[in-house]
């Protein structure tokens, strides 16, 4: 039952997508799952893969079978081609038919790109990628491993925002997650550490596992950076005697907007009111010192901001406002529809008004063409109205 719920669900989902007015949603949607899962193939073939670096995933895994059974580029390619399919279809078993939609695209796209990918190195564009030897020097693995993290992390980033997923190792740790009450993030920074750190049984290098590490910062980074965005902007939380000009202080020397609360001391046990602000790094020494100079006593907290969006920061990102205007379009259209259907459903229930045929103009009926014309039914009216006595006159 579970199942075909799920696959109600992931139908449900298809359809909506489909719909005629997300057309055109739904294929930039798609769009950018197949750009990241490009740009993720590229990352991991390009940079990764050819100079042994280790940082995580499928190709992780791929890369310490390819040192601990020797395999050349094309097995290295098949192996994490099939690990891809086999974690896509444990997640098609263990996390359901919605969770595999999403991951499809990326399994296909992904493994197919690993061998065009290996092509273009083997051709005459493979020197335009080259960055060093292998040996030797480390400089060449550190830019390898600076780009391809770069690169694996955009393609990655792209795919979120297009809804899907890049699937591979997500596949075990959301699964973790779902039968075991972990949080994703811990199961897979555990599944991602296990994955580097058994690349120095086979290296036995400091410098690999390091540049490994750094790969995977820096693909994490540009998740952080491009899916969920950067932002340099702090919320500073105050509970003071004196709110009052702190709350003063700020809207006037700041020119920043506050908050204030009611709240209460759970070990004083007296009642408080807390200021809100929200401040950049710019003014970070500022807000302490207003705050110190007021109250030495004040408390203060402040927290760092993953994103602020409204007046004096930053404005509504494009992507958000574009799918807000989009889904509002649709909403309109939807109730127009509603409307008019409603109009008619509301006619059709209204009695139907009978009209005599003679107040109809022009309205002849069938009696009028028995053979008989106008004047004769004007003569049989007269006889009507005349005296019986006139009428058996006439008649003799």
């Amino acid at each position: 039952m579970k199942e075909n719920f799920d696959f109600k669900l992931a139908w449900q989902d298809v359809k909506k997508d489909l719909r005629p007015g997300n057309i055109r949603k739904t294929l930039w949607k798609y769009l950018l799952i197949v750009l990241g899962s490009i740009l993720l193939a590229a990352g991991d073939e390009l940079f990764l893969i050819p100079y042994g670096i280790v940082s995580g995933g499928v190709a992780g895994i791929g890369v310490i079978l390819q040192k601990a059974f020797l395999m050349n580029a094309d097995e290295t390619n098949l192996t994490i081609s099939i690990a891809q399919f086999v974690l896509f279809v444990i997640g098609f078993v263990l996390l359901g038919v919605r969770f595999s939609f999403k991951t499809l695209i990326s399994t296909v796209i992904y493994p197919v790109f690993l061998f065009v990918f290996q092509k273009v190195l083997e051709g005459k564009l493979g020197q335009f990628f080259y960055v060093g030897p292998t040996t030797g020097d480390n400089s060449a693995l550190i830019l390898a491993g600076c780009f391809g993290g770069v690169l694996v992390g955009l393609g990655c980033a792209l795919t979120f925002i297009g809804g899907g997923s890049t699937g591979g190792t997500d596949c075990i740790s959301l699964a973790i997650t779902k039968y075991f009450n972990i949080k994703a993030g811990i199961t897979s920074l555990l599944i991602d550490s296990v994955i580097i750190f058994s690349n120095i049984f086979f290296d036995q290098s400091v410098v690999m596992l390091i540049i490994g590490i750094s790969s995977a910062f820096f693909c994490s980074t540009m998740i952080d950076k491009i899916y969920i965005g950067s932002s340099d902007t702090y919320t500073g939380m105050i509970v003071s005697d004196k709110w009052e000009e702190i709350n003063g202080a700020i809207n006037a020397e700041l020119e920043r907007g506050t908050t204030l609360y009611d709240c209460y001391g759970g070990y004083t046990g007296e009642d408080k009111v807390m200021v809100q602000v929200v401040f950049t790094k710019e003014e970070y020494d500022e807000l302490q010192k207003l705050v110190y100079r007021i109250d030495s006593n004040a408390f203060l907290t402040i927290l760092k901001a993953t994103e602020v969006t409204g007046y004096g920061f930053r404005k509504v990102p494009f992507r958000i406002n574009r799918e807000i205007q989009f889904e509002e379009k649709q909403k309109t259209k939807g109730r127009n529809k509603k409307q008019v259907i409603q109009k008619i459903k509301d006619l059709s229930k209204e009695p139907l008004m009978m009209v005599p045929s003679e107040k109809i103009p022009h309205f002849k009926s069938s009696k009028s063409y028995n053979g008989k014309d106008e004047e004769s039914k004007k003569d049989n009216k007269k006889k009507e109205e005349q005296p019986a006595d006139l009428i058996k006159k006439e008649t003799k």
